[in-house]
């Protein structure tokens, strides 16, 4: 799989951005600014339909990655029409990741991920072919919610942002 670009270790976030991901029946939450950041990355990669494009919007990406990697494609015109789903890495389902895997990164501060653990109940999990992740009961939103209040962190709820985070065009 491709790697995210930004991994770099950050202060916990002033708001979360948090939603349900009905593949997982779980709430998803990460960083709001991340969030919005990732989410308008992926319809970016998305959108584009030609190897130009593609190329064109490798150049502004922040938070992720492409889902192949610039050597695959070397040597092809910039007008070689281009489709996102024909790539191995979405096919194979590594690209975008899963937005359950970011609430294991969210929180600098392992203590705030602690107490979330402990309020709502969530659960590591692990996918065969995509890795871990971390499942929050959708139950729980409450406790979620004054988890993150009790240290200081906003949690503002977009279940839209979370699909687009997906991949989904159901959006």
């Amino acid at each position: 799989m491709v790697k995210d670009r930004d991994q770099t270790a950050r202060r916990n976030p002033e708001s979360v951005l948090y939603g349900v991901w009905k593949f997982h029946e779980s709430f998803c939450l990460l960083d709001e600014t991340e969030a919005h950041g990732r989410a308008a990355e992926v319809k970016a990669i998305q959108a584009a339909t030609m190897l130009g494009g593609v190329r064109k919007v490798d150049s502004t990406l922040r938070y992720m990655g492409l889902p192949f990697h610039p050597e695959d494609h070397e040597g092809e015109p910039d007008d070689t029409p281009w489709d996102w789903q024909d790539e191995g890495t979405v096919t194979d389902g590594d690209w975008p990741g899963m937005p359950t895997a970011y609430a294991l990164d969210a929180f600098p501060d392992k203590a705030v991920f602690r107490d979330l653990v402990d309020a709502t109940g969530a659960e590591g999990g692990t996918t065969v072919f995509n890795g871990d992740y971390l499942q929050v009961p959708v139950s729980k939103e409450r406790e979620l919610v004054d988890t993150l209040s009790r240290h200081g962190i906003r949690a503002i709820r977009d279940d839209a942002v979370i699909h687009a985070l997906a991949g989904s065009q159901d959006v």
